[in-house]
């Protein structure tokens, strides 16, 4: 979640651009989970040892992700998709291969079967909110 940081300007300015499908379905989790994860592997090791799971706290398609975005500054935010050759001049070959990757295959976590064992993981929007959006 705190990747958004880097699209702030953008996103304040009323934008977020980027290559993927409006309705492409992007996995987000907040730094504080993944050491919320982490404490409790070293708290509870005889539970965790060998054990690896994927991890996510929300699940959103990128026009839902510009309608947080709207709900949480209080101003419009839409979702832009700009074409692939453009998004790999701006942004290189490494961004655009993760955002192809996300767009054809992308995260497949159960979020919701996550969140009912783990009810402390972070929505995007209260992400948003703690966070001064």
């Amino acid at each position: 979640m705190e990747n958004w940081e880097y699209s702030r300007v953008h996103i304040e300015n009323g934008i977020i651009y980027g290559p993927l499908s409006p309705e492409t379905r992007h996995q987000h989790i907040a730094v504080k989970d993944i050491g919320r994860f982490a404490a409790e592997a070293f708290d509870n090791p005889a539970e965790w040892l060998g054990v690896s799971i994927d991890i996510a706290g929300d699940d959103h398609t990128q026009l839902e992700i510009a309608g947080i975005f709207s709900r949480v500054t209080g101003r419009e935010v839409k979702y832009v998709q700009v074409p692939w050759d453009e998004y790999e001049e701006q942004q290189g070959e490494e961004m655009t291969i993760m955002e192809k990757w996300f767009e054809n295959v992308g995260y497949s976590v159960d979020v919701e079967a996550l969140r009912s064992k783990y009810d402390w993981l972070y929505f995007l929007e209260q992400y948003l909110v703690e966070n001064d959006w």
